[in-house]
């Protein structure tokens, strides 16, 4: 009750009294982190299509005769193009997107479409051209030897994109984890913000380091007789010399304080104007919560300390 640590129940306090702060930290953490994860999936999502889009039909690696590498890709571009285009299948449209270019990290043509097209003519048009290649239908293949990398990969049944398996539990506990940090961490700086612009004493731990807190207003007295019953037994309880210091407020009646030879009640150590009867040993400044404003609180400690060393703050 005399120092000035932080109890369980002065965090419990600090966090009811600034319920509200932190729920509204709480939903913009909600909004940051559910946005990016939502944007990472769609960005993800985004990609893989993009990849299954620029699949390649078909890859092969094309040789000449003397065993080195074709990587005129331009050439067997037009020899599948007028193919094609001979057997009236096809419209132009679809053949314009058809790309054939060279590959010079793998050393293949990949065989592919620029744009979507629908999946089964994709299928046809892949499957004819291996057909022709594989037959030897088309001459320009003539005394040249090709190898198949990835025949038929785009409609190959074990390789389509794995459906999500949903999101993992160490993905939940990091995303919750994320979410209490970010919101202790704006709120909090919400609240320190908050409680810098506001005028009055709301919180007991924002009383200083280099007083003793006397912290009545944790034991949740019902009234106001308990809380003089207490404020007399500091002022009366030892025969050391004290000077009390109460503001004017609706909540204790300063007449309602006994007062011995030993002690004198001020509202203000400002009002001090000529040498008082005695020197005080030690100086006691009631603080209420919420009511007692900072500047007046800051006024009062800073005459104490020119007063006496003992200087206690009676929280209520």
């Amino acid at each position: 009750m005399s120092n000035n640590s932080l109890s369980p129940k002065d965090i419990y306090s600090f966090f009811r009294d600034h319920l509200k702060v932190y729920i509204v930290s709480f939903i913009i953490s909600l909004l940051l982190v559910g946005g990016l994860f939502f944007y990472s999936n769609y960005s993800q999502s985004k990609i893989e299509n993009t990849n299954q889009i620029n699949r390649p039909l078909f890859s092969f690696i094309l040789e000449n005769s003397q065993g080195n590498i074709v990587t005129a890709s331009g050439a067997v571009k037009q020899v599948f193009l007028t193919s094609l285009q001979e057997k009236n299948q096809f419209s132009d449209e679809t053949l314009e997107k058809l790309s054939v270019g060279y590959n010079d990290i793998q050393n293949t043509i990949d065989v592919q479409f620029t744009d979507d097209v629908p999946e089964q003519e994709q299928k046809q048009i892949s499957e004819l051209l291996q057909k022709e290649m594989t037959n030897n239908e088309l001459p320009f293949f003539d005394n040249k030897t090709f190898y198949y990398i990835n025949k038929d990969i785009q409609f190959n049944k074990s390789l389509p994109v794995q459906v999500s398996e949903g999101i993992s539990i160490k993905k939940i506990i990091l995303l919750v984890l994320v979410m209490i940090v970010i919101t202790v961490g704006l709120g909090t700086l919400l609240v320190s913000w908050k409680e810098y612009r506001t005028k009055v004493i709301t919180q007991k731990f924002t009383l200083g380091n280099d007083v003793q807190a006397i912290d009545i207003n944790s034991l949740d007295l019902s009234t106001v007789e308990e809380k003089l019953n207490i404020i007399n037994s500091l002022l009366n309880g030892t025969s050391k010399n004290k000077f009390l210091v109460l503001e004017e407020n609706n909540i204790i009646d300063r007449n309602q304080i006994s007062k011995q030879n030993n002690t004198n009640i001020f509202s203000n150590l400002n009002h001090i104007i000529e040498p008082v009867s005695f020197k005080p040993d030690e100086i006691l400044i009631v603080c209420f919560k919420k009511n007692t404003t900072k500047k007046w609180y800051r006024e009062q400690l800073e005459i104490a300390k020119a007063l006496t060393n003992i200087i206690k703050i009676i929280y209520i």
